[in-house]
């Protein structure tokens, strides 16, 4: 029998029972759509994680305030802050050979105001060299005045300037250029704008990089907050080799400058953006292998499902067989047969598990807010896995099928 034959002749066999074709196929759909959304859901959140850590500097390395040993990985920092700007400035002065740049960073929260309404945001201080650790781009519009960074002419000055983020400038100026507005703030300053943003998203927990007016730090401090420290340092290494390097050197510069002896706790602590970026990939493969483990499961219990009802088939259609053989039927055709309705029983699974699954990836896409990502050979991966677990599957009851002695067959009732 060549392979059109068998093909059909499975085909037909398959149809005659559609409902149990559907249910003991059940098991590969629910299998392969667990593949399908554990694939893409691992690409779009592979995807946000880089984009992510590209906002922020893959090469960053950020002093955080407070003790390790009070606030783990900087959940609850002290908000008062542990730096003075003279840490900085060490920082930038020590390390010039080994980073782009270094800034010290506070942050005050506020409510932005203008005659046409109020919005609460944040206020970031910062030197100028924020927007080039940080890597910040200046937002131009097609009409007014183009922006600029503020210098540190204006820093020293305690100029009242600001740059405002996409999230706040869309609230107090929608469809505008802010370029040369005025900004109040609760505390009762006014803040000429001098440029606005790009947009840099969603932070790694969550938060709007956007909704932000970014000031000098020095106005920070004695028009707004009234803090004398800063609650961050943040360099930006030359390269992904120095930030282990910059860490080290920057921990060392500071505890000598905060008199921290040999044995004491810091009341500061220092990460890389390689470390978090590390911890990230870690969750992601771990929460991936997961999902992987559970598709997994439910092939197995998909193949062991193929497996009972092709036996319970090869018992039903006995004295077909025998008949068959009668005729002329070779072991072989028999056992390509009921391989072939295996095969093509994962093969219906697969497909509708492909569509299912990709239906899912699309909705976590959606509520997560990352890419959508099917790829080419996540589809061939998972069509092959359907194929293979039905081939191995159903191999036993074929081998069966194929070993009956025919004239037992004819004689069974």
């Amino acid at each position: 029998m060549n392979f059109s034959a068998t093909y059909s002749t499975a085909l037909n066999a398959l149809s005659a029972n559609k409902i149990r074709t559907s249910l003991t196929s059940l098991g590969i759909t629910i299998g392969i759509a667990a593949v399908i959304a554990m694939v893409s859901a691992g690409h779009g959140a592979k995807s946000k994680i880089d984009d992510a850590f590209g906002s922020l500097g893959p090469n960053l390395v950020i002093g955080f305030s407070g003790s390790t040993s009070t606030t783990g990985l900087g959940i609850g920092a002290d908000a008062g802050g542990s730096f003075t700007r003279e840490d900085a400035q060490l920082v930038r002065t020590r390390l010039a050979s080994m980073i782009n740049g270094c800034t010290e960073l506070s942050q005050w929260p506020t409510e932005a105001s203008t005659v046409s309404g109020s919005a609460k945001t944040v206020c970031i201080g910062a030197t100028p060299e924020v927007f080039k650790v940080r890597r910040w781009k200046i937002r131009h519009f097609p009409n007014g005045p183009r922006g600029r960074f503020y210098t540190d002419a204006e820093v020293k000055s305690d100029a009242t300037v600001c740059l405002i983020g996409k999230t706040i400038a869309d609230k107090l100026f929608p469809n505008q250029n802010p370029v040369g507005q005025t900004v109040r703030t609760r505390e009762g300053n006014q803040f000429r704008v001098i440029g606005a943003l790009e947009s840099k998203g969603s932070s790694l927990t969550g938060g709007d990089q956007d909704d932000c007016l970014m000031i000098p730090i020095s106005t920070l401090m004695k028009r707004v907050s009234g803090k004398e420290k800063c609650m961050l340092l943040m360099a930006e290494a030359r390269s992904a080799e120095m930030t282990n390097i910059v860490k080290s050197r920057m921990t060392e510069i500071v505890r000598a400058a905060h008199n921290v002896r040999a044995g004491q706790d810091e009341d500061f602590y220092v990460r890389t953006m390689k470390e978090y970026s590390g911890l990230a990939e870690l969750f992601t493969a771990t929460l991936s292998g997961l999902i992987f483990a559970i598709a997994c499961i439910s092939l197995i219990v998909g193949g062991i499902g193929v497996m009972n009802i092709m036996l319970v088939s090869v018992t039903e259609r006995t004295r077909e067989i025998g008949i068959r053989m009668a005729v002329g039927a070779r072991s072989t055709d028999v056992l390509g047969q009921f391989l072939t309705e295996a095969t093509i029983l994962a093969l219906i699974g697969g497909l509708i598990g492909i569509t299912l699954g990709s239906l899912l990836a699309w909705v976590i896409a959606w509520v997560a807010d990352w890419a959508f990502v099917i790829t080419p050979a996540s589809v061939i991966l998972a069509a092959a896995t359907s194929a293979a677990v039905g081939i191995f599957f159903g191999y036993y009851p074929a081998r069966k099928a194929s070993l009956l002695d025919p004239i037992e067959c004819l004689r069974y009732e």
